[in-house]
């Protein structure tokens, strides 16, 4: 990571404080990435709700600068919102809800089976699920069923006209509120959110064949030849005014202002293509993606992304290679070259489901739900690197002499040529294989019915029956050793113990989610927190700073572990050690911006004069870091931009800035 360095003009020799570094760092949370799947968009008074697809529903009252969660809604999938004077509905995987305060409450409503979708117009409220759609016009008090087609998606509105999809090539069109239906054919698949009316046009978007519009209430189409809207798949289409805005996926936000003769490409600003929804307030348009929301005050000319406060990215794999940090997620992928403090969308795996992630110096393997990426510069460009053709799911990754192993749910593979080429390397076993660990030159690769092992580089593969015969051939999530100790972790029965390099088993009677090693010190995340044990599993401490959390994910990277957790943050607790950071003009400490401690990187030969210096010059801290003394407290440092100052026993002097970021 490059840290840009300061020339310090006027420090005053007044030491306001001398501080005493405490060698047993604690744990702290690392600056996490806003946004996240967004699928909704709705608006009460100057209230914009905003529902997620895996962390809830947010609201902004300052049109979209900050927004924060309403928690009392049941549910994490957000998946549609409406309004209608004075109440909120919202459709949650939990149900169908109402709210008449804001937000603050709800209340639930049974209407029909599976409800999908719910749309305000006209004083009408429209839902559907899979028997058609209901129509409310006492805010859901009484519901009138229209069963015009089983699984029928709202779409689109205008005036008194609204249009209803089936599923396939099919528009259902109502002129009369919803009254009375006519069915009416295109010749291509319909999207689900893509329909509007505007100056007595349907325009309705397909899937791959770009914008179709008529004119006469859909007894005939005609597609829209522009360039920009003739192909790709058409997500969302709507009205704001005398324009017609169009999102096209791969392509962007495509706007009409003379009912549709010319278009133009509106998507300067915008790093996702990937378009759920919009929406438009008195002063501002809103476009959500599957990595965010993105906002304009200029009628979509430029967009600037507008996610602060939302946390909605569920962690998926999580890994740290020299100074970059790369965070997973189901709808791409996220790197850092700051500790944190900035976060990157990875246009190339944009709408990417990742599920694993190996970092080794410059080589960077990502695997995901369709196929391999790989970078061979450190995740500055990305190439799709095989396994993809028959959607093959990567679950993990390992690496044995100079060959990287991949496990999918179409067994292991190899490569030697980094990625060139994979060659499959346990036909005749089991197919869906999950976890990977290479220890003492044994290859162990778990999978659902079990696990095996290889001792001549996957050339042969060999029955782990001591294990499989104990555990009834369970799924193997992930495997970790400590000299003698095995240790590995299933889907059903939690974790099994070996005292004896494998020869003999007992149950521990423990279920995490994750288990890694530091120091010979095993570390085991669990729904209720993170526990530790220093001797080989005999006893287990609960971690207090997460003792409430569930902990889904653990890492270590250079004595440095990390838990990721359900609640979509990432702490860490560690030394850094034997990094001479100050001669390779890097950072010298982590994390930034930090809340309660900063830990410095310097060479266990290396002492150096620290000095936390305020933006007038005025040294707030000063005292000298001895090579068993890694860590100074700031807890009780005022938020703010310091200047910190390190001088190395060589007199050479460093100059970093560091952002103290308390969290309450």
């Amino acid at each position: 990571m490059r840290i840009s360095y300061f020339k310090i003009l006027a420090v005053t020799t007044i030491l306001t404080s001398v501080f005493y570094f405490n060698v047993n760092a604690q744990w702290q949370k690392m600056p996490m990435p806003f946004g996240g799947y967004i699928q909704s968009f709705a608006q009460k008074d100057n209230i914009i709700y905003s529902g997620t697809a895996e962390n809830g529903l947010f609201y902004s009252s300052d049109e979209g600068v900050s927004w924060s969660k309403l928690v009392s809604l049941p549910g994490t999938n957000i998946k549609s919102l409406a309004v209608n004077g004075a109440f909120i509905f919202a459709i949650s995987e939990k149900g169908f809800y109402k709210s008449s305060n804001d937000g603050l409450t709800w209340q639930s409503i049974r209407v029909g089976n599976v409800n999908r979708d719910v749309k305000s117009q006209n004083g009408i409220i429209y839902l559907n699920d899979q028997n058609g759609i209901y129509m409310s016009n006492d805010n859901g008090v009484n519901w009138t069923l229209y069963s015009i087609n089983q699984g029928t998606y709202l779409f689109g509105f205008g005036g008194n006209t609204v249009l209803a999809i089936p599923g396939g090539a099919h528009v259902y069109i109502s002129n009369d509120k919803g009254a009375t239906w006519s069915d009416k054919y295109l010749d291509y698949f319909v999207s689900t959110n893509a329909g509007a009316v505007y100056n007595n046009k349907i325009y309705v978007g397909t899937w791959g064949h770009g914008v179709y519009v008529s004119s006469n209430g859909g007894d005939s189409w005609k597609r829209i030849t522009d360039p920009l809207l003739s192909n790709g798949y058409i997500s969302y289409i709507g009205i704001n005014g005398s324009s017609i805005y169009v999102c096209a996926d791969g392509v962007g936000v495509v706007v009409s202002n003379d009912d549709g003769a010319t278009w133009a490409n509106l998507s300067a600003g915008l790093n996702d293509n990937n378009f759920t929804t919009m929406h438009f307030s008195t002063n501002k348009a809103f476009t959500g993606t599957s990595s965010g929301i993105y906002s304009s005050d200029d009628n979509g000319k430029t967009w600037n992304s507008s996610n602060n406060g939302i946390k909605a990215n569920i962690i998926t794999a999580f890994a740290k290679n020299k100074d970059n940090f790369f965070l997973g997620t189901n709808h791409g992928l996220l790197t850092s070259n700051d500790y944190g403090l900035t976060w990157q969308l990875q246009s190339a795996l944009i709408s990417k489901s990742i599920k694993s992630i190996f970092a080794e110096n410059d080589n960077v393997f990502i695997g995901t739900t369709n196929g391999i990426f790989y970078s061979s510069n450190n995740g500055t460009t990305w190439v799709s690197r095989g396994l993809s053709g028959n959607s093959y799911i990567i679950y993990d990754f390992a690496k044995y002499e100079n060959n990287y192993l991949a496990a999918t749910n179409g067994g292991v593979f190899l490569t030697d040529n980094l990625g060139a080429s994979w060659t499959v390397k346990t036909s005749g076993w089991p197919n869906i294989h999950v976890s990977l660990k290479v220890n003492e030159g044994i290859i162990y690769s778990g999978s659902i019915n079990g696990a095996i092992f290889s001792s001549d580089g996957c050339k042969t593969w060999n029955n782990w029956t001591s294990l499989n015969n104990y555990t009834g051939n369970e799924t193997i999530n992930s495997f970790t050793f400590i000299g003698d100790n095995y240790f590995v972790n299933t889907s059903y029965q939690g974790i099994y113990q070996s005292k004896n390099k494998g020869v003999n088993w007992e149950k521990m009677f423990i279920y995490p989610n994750s288990m890694t090693v530091c120091k010979d010190t095993l570390y085991l995340g669990t729904s209720d927190g993170l526990l530790s044990s220093s001797d080989y599993g005999a006893n287990y401490n609960k971690m207090d700073t997460l003792t409430i959390a569930n902990v889904t994910l653990l890492k270590n990277y250079n004595d440095v572990v990390y838990a990721c957790t359900s609640s979509l943050d990432v702490w860490y607790k560690g030394i850094f050690t034997n990094i001479k950071q100050i001669q390779q003009n890097k950072c010298l400490f982590f994390p930034n911006p930090a809340d309660k401690e900063i830990l410095f990187a310097n060479d266990d030969n290396t002492k150096l004069d620290i000095r936390i210096i305020d933006m007038t010059g005025k040294i707030i801290v000063s005292g000298k870091l001895s090579n068993s003394d890694k860590t100074i407290d700031i807890s009780k440092i005022a938020n703010g931009v310091y200047l910190v100052k390190a001088i190395n026993n060589d007199g050479i002097t460093s100059t970093n800035k560091l952002r103290i970021q308390h969290v309450r």
